[in-house]
């Protein structure tokens, strides 16, 4: 009779118990689990801007911004000295990028990836319209890859001296 009571006692608490859509069994009794936040993964691609650029970047130069900031240049999402070095601020850090490779199809078409230990940076632009022989306008994609993490940024920037 005993292992009625534990069959009984079982079906209970089983059917107590629920999937929170990750895999992971919440029982009613830990009911605030379900609505508590997780913690933010690092490995989460989180692009914000700002407004300084970096004394690496003087003179000749690339600046960047969202595509939805173009009328007023400002704040940055990338920049670039045309040299090789880049800054990106990536969760919560200024972080600087070495240019790796260059591939560029034709004169208007520009295709650099950057890296550091922690992440790749893809710039991908055309030229759009040209002021002057050493100022040019230029639109495209930032490709952000961060270990399996990747993300897109439309763009719209100025190269020139």
């Amino acid at each position: 009779m005993w292992w009625k009571f534990a069959i009984t006692a079982w079906l209970i608490f089983a059917s107590c118990a629920s999937k929170d859509g990750r895999g992971n069994t919440l029982h009613t009794l830990d009911s605030n689990a379900a609505i508590q936040p997780s913690s933010p993964n690092l490995d989460d691609i989180v692009v914000q801007t700002f407004t300084k650029t970096p004394r690496n970047i003087e003179g000749c130069r690339g600046l960047f911004v969202k595509r939805e900031d173009s009328l007023t240049m400002q704040p940055y999402v990338f920049v670039s000295n045309l040299k090789g070095i880049s800054f990106i601020r990536l969760n919560e850090r200024l972080m600087e990028l070495r240019l790796i490779k260059q591939a560029n199809t034709d004169s208007l078409t520009v295709n650099e990836l950057y890296a550091n230990e922690e992440a790749e940076v893809e710039l991908r632009i055309k030229q759009i319209q040209t002021y002057s022989d050493d100022v040019w306008d230029y639109e495209g994609v930032l490709i952000i890859r961060k270990k399996s993490k990747r993300k897109v940024i439309q763009i719209w920037g100025k190269l020139g001296c």
